[in-house]
């Protein structure tokens, strides 16, 4: 990558927010297919690895790590808590996980918490997982509703036409429960 092509990439993702580090992990993810970009761990030569460093002939190791076979449910645990899921998703933690049937993000979306529906959805959480009843997070959003929640799972390109196990898409959910913004804002969803 050239300095204009490194200053460009740097300029695009330094608007979206959160490090520098976070922004490198994020576009190796998506070129190397992995899942959650929290899976890489980046070692360099450099105590700190910033947009200020030499890049002449840095030389960048990636490490793609397996998610561990226990702990996984301390994140559904923790679905009410950013600092603490954030924190646990360093390990990596996998967000798909499912404890009792639900995955974090159908809590997070449930109880309202933005910021965290924000990262699991960052960490790669499926916004079209599928609890015990068939609902996925667009249901629990339609349900509970939460037109900001709402947004971001259609950002996130979520299925809002899946029924659930007994039929219901998370429209019939936002109708029945009275959710008018929800409903609203499904009904204007492209």
């Amino acid at each position: 990558m050239t300095e204009d092509e490194f200053a460009a990439w740097w300029g695009q993702h330094h608007q979206q927010g959160g490090s520098f580090i976070d922004a490198l992990r994020r576009t190796l993810a998506i070129r190397l297919r992995v899942k959650n970009f929290r899976q890489l761990a980046l070692v360099c030569g450099q105590d700190k690895l910033s947009p200020e460093s030499l890049w002449i002939d840095t030389e960048l190791v990636v490490m793609i790590q397996a998610y561990p076979q226990s702990g996984n449910e301390e994140l559904v645990w923790a679905a009410g808590d950013v600092a603490h899921v954030v924190h646990l998703l360093e390990r990596p933690l996998d967000p798909d996980f499912k404890y009792l049937g639900s995955t974090a993000l159908h809590l997070a979306v449930r109880d309202g918490h933005l910021e965290v529906v924000r990262c699991l959805l960052e960490a790669g959480a499926d916004p079209d997982s599928r609890n015990h009843t068939g609902m996925t997070p667009m249901h629990m959003a339609g349900k509970y509703g939460g037109t900001k929640i709402m947004h971001c799972l259609l950002e996130a390109r979520a299925d809002k036409h899946v029924p659930n196990n007994a039929g219901k898409t998370p429209m019939d959910l936002a109708r029945e429960y009275g959710k008018t913004e929800v409903l609203c804002l499904l009904s204007e969803a492209r």
